[in-house]
């Protein structure tokens, strides 16, 4: 079952309390978007006070071959985990991203594509948001379709992660 989102600020789900709010901790979730022009967040933990402390799930139209990326930002610093290859527009595809230890982050398309980044951040966090960002303010709200989307507080191998887009 799968909800849908407009590009409007006020169709995203939240929920004060992040079910986890440091690593280890991994997310995946089906997305579909026509969307290849925006960066969009469609997945986020996030401050309720703050917007400069975020981890967030990027399907990032506005970039170079439209990857997906696992940012995290504790302000001034950002971390980036960015996939290899983009997602494509109306196909349903699987996102991941996983967090090892505050300096270890990756982030999948379709089970493989990975990217990661190494950058040490330990933001804190207590939202959880699907279809924007909502920190102190509502973000890059998402256009599209979000199904099955899930937080775990362990850092899934490449192997679950590959077996979760199948």
């Amino acid at each position: 079952m799968g909800r849908v989102f407009a590009r409007a600020s006020s169709t995203h789900l939240w929920k004060v309390g992040a079910p986890v709010n440091a690593p280890p901790m991994s997310g995946a979730l089906w997305f579909n978007t026509s969307d290849t022009t925006n960066g969009m967040v469609v997945l986020s933990l996030g401050n309720s006070t703050t917007d400069n402390q975020r981890h967030w799930l990027i399907v990032d139209g506005a970039a170079a071959g439209d990857p997906l990326k696992f940012h995290t930002f504790f302000s001034p610093t950002t971390g980036e985990a960015i996939t290899t290859t983009g997602y494509s527009a109306n196909v349903w595809q699987h996102a991941a991203f996983v967090a090892a230890a505050t300096n270890s982050r990756a982030c999948y398309l379709n089970g493989g594509s990975k990217g990661t980044n190494a950058t040490s951040l330990g933001p804190a966090v207590n939202r959880y948001t699907i279809g924007a960002h909502k920190g102190a303010t509502v973000a890059n709200a998402y256009t599209g379709i979000v199904a099955w989307a899930t937080l775990w507080n362990i850092a899934l191998t490449d192997q679950e992660v590959a077996a979760l887009a199948t």
